[in-house]
């Protein structure tokens, strides 16, 4: 994941927060299917968690929140609530979406749809 990880601090650092919340979102959609897929929820230890990139990619994301417009952020807020549908989140409760949300409720003051 540490090329995703870098593209995304890239996009953020730059200033293009549509890029990073786009490829965000990509990273969580195909770890979702992954997770299942590949049966990861096998290979759980100490030294392994597919949510470890996931959650340091969200650090990067989460620390540019207070720089989106509203249109931005409701398109994350949406994502994330779209995959929190899924079987990995479901059946699995991964990654943690509904920390990540409880995130945003906390820092974005615009009306939350979660």
């Amino acid at each position: 994941m540490l090329p995703v990880e870098n593209a995304i601090e890239l996009y953020l650092f730059d200033g293009d927060y549509a890029g990073a919340v786009e490829m965000f979102l990509q990273l969580v959609d195909s770890m979702c299917y992954h997770f299942v897929a590949d049966e990861h929820w096998n290979y759980f230890d100490d030294f392994y968690s597919p949510e470890y990139g996931a959650d340091r990619c969200w650090k990067q994301v989460r620390g540019c929140l207070d720089k989106f417009p509203e249109e931005l952020f409701d398109e994350l807020e949406e994502g994330l609530i779209d995959l929190s549908e899924t079987e990995a989140f479901q059946d699995y409760c991964c990654p943690r979406i509904g920390r990540w949300l409880k995130d945003m409720k906390k820092m974005y003051p615009y009306d939350f749809k979660w």
